[in-house]
């Protein structure tokens, strides 16, 4: 059985920053289109002070996890020039790959429990 990955991750945006991540999340949703059928889910929200977001993410997969992890990279590299990651809780039962490309990002994994 394939698990779906879920991703909750926060990030603090660097003063006056908004607009340009408004931009790089366009840019990678263009690329998701194109390239990421795996991704499910992939919901940014940002404060009125454009000081904090907090994206959810869903995979049909660790593959496709890692898979969006590969065809993002440039942006991944710019993102983190424009905030701070604050946390990412991974949700689910991510392959040992996937758990090691998650490590990079200092992500928590709580795995399934129950799912209904």
């Amino acid at each position: 059985m394939t698990s779906t990955v879920r991703i909750v991750g926060t990030m603090s945006i660097n003063q006056g920053k908004r607009d340009e991540l408004t931009a790089l999340i366009d840019a990678m949703h263009k690329v998701m289109r194109e390239k990421d059928p795996g991704t499910l889910t992939h919901d940014w929200y940002i404060d009125e002070a454009g000081s904090e977001c907090v994206v959810h993410e869903v995979y049909a997969s660790s593959e496709a996890a890692l898979a969006h992890m590969a065809n993002v990279s440039e942006q991944l590299g710019r993102l983190f020039e424009l905030g701070t990651i604050v946390s990412a809780v991974v949700c689910g039962d991510p392959s040992p790959e996937a758990r090691a490309a998650l490590a990079g990002f200092g992500a928590k994994i709580l795995p399934t429990l129950k799912t209904y």
